[in-house]
């Protein structure tokens, strides 16, 4: 359930963006998020370490933590029917955040990152938004399997 959850607050919270309403629209001039989803269970240590580990990132231009409530809220704007098969509690917290400039996406992105934060006590995964149109576009033709 827990997988199941993170991987559709990721993609109805529009981190993944990764849809047919996102290829329409999509805005060259838009900074990707990224978004570390933390462990229901996570201590507030957990929390301050992954936040810590990201503000430490070089090119990271705004984090922005996302509680369980604030993460509901969204997942139920987008997704009603679905949000009544959950509860606030069931939601993962987590942090999102953007770059300066495609650059330090790029290097957060393609370094060491996002395997080392997976890694870190509390942190559940990390999803990382497509940054090109044609990224994009090949995310949407072979989209990844649900959780199990």
């Amino acid at each position: 359930m827990r997988n199941a959850v993170l991987f559709l607050l990721a993609v109805l919270a529009g981190v993944s963006g990764c849809s047919s309403a996102a290829i329409a629209n999509f805005d060259t001039g838009q900074k990707p998020k990224m978004a570390v989803f933390l462990r229901v269970d996570s201590t507030q240590a957990d929390r301050e370490a992954a936040e810590a580990a990201i503000r430490a990132l070089p090119g990271v231009d705004d984090v922005t933590f996302v509680s369980q409530t604030e993460a509901y809220a969204k997942f139920a704007s987008r997704s009603p029917d679905l949000a009544r098969t959950v509860k606030p509690e069931d939601m993962p917290p987590s942090f999102e955040f953007t770059t300066a400039n495609l650059t330090a996406y790029n290097k957060i992105r393609n370094g060491s990152f996002p395997d080392d934060v997976k890694q870190m006590p509390g942190v559940a995964d990390i999803v990382i938004q497509c940054a090109t149109l044609d990224e994009c576009k090949r995310q949407l033709s072979s989209p990844p399997a649900l959780p199990r």
